[in-house]
Formats: C-alpha cells, structure tokens, sequence
C-alpha cells in the first residue's frame, strides 16, 4: 500500500485523467467502420483465459461454456477477444439469436 504514497495518489486523483491504453488512431477508425456494420446494441468482448504455463492459471481462466448462459441476454452482442488455443472454444458458443444469426 506504499505505491499509492509514493505516487502522490489521492481521491482527487483517481481515476487518472489520462488513458493507460491507447490505440493508433488508424485503427480506431478501423474499427469503428467494422463495428458499425454490426447490430445496434452493446458490444461485449469475451477474454476467458490466460496463460496455461502461468502458475495460478486454475484461479485465473476458465471454459468459455461456462459463460455460455450470457448468449441469452437479449441485445447484447458477444465478440472474442481470447488468443491462442482456448480461442477455439469460440467456435462452440451457443448459436446467436434470431436478431444476430450466424
């Protein structure tokens, strides 16, 4: 609890008013476009694990069927975000509702 001292942070001071992450402006604009093609709605990104080597990795991932039950959320439209090989479960996420098919 030293760092927050040591940074001078106070509860005027969080949240910061400059972004930690920030992407190129090309790709923002990308992506945009590609998103406003998609339905209206929120859009949600799914990230369900993390390095399989990491040595807490049973507390830190899990299977994507797990959050299977969030397809039924009425509206909400789910993306992948996850990387390497858990990225395949994607493909097994329940089928999309009849206001986003396949």
């Amino acid at each position: 609890m030293s760092l927050p001292l040591a940074f001078g942070t106070t509860p005027e001071t969080i949240p910061a008013s400059v972004p930690y992450l920030r992407a190129e402006p090309a790709d923002i604009e990308r992506w945009r476009e590609r998103l406003a093609r998609e339905p209206a709605g929120p859009k949600v990104g799914l990230v369900w694990a993390g390095r399989s080597t990491h040595k807490n990795d049973h507390n830190r991932s899990i299977s994507l069927s797990l959050l299977a039950p969030l397809a039924a959320v009425p509206g909400v439209h789910f993306y992948s975000l996850q990387k390497g090989g858990p990225s395949s479960q994607a493909k097994m996420f329940p089928a999309r509702r009849a206001d986003r098919p396949d």
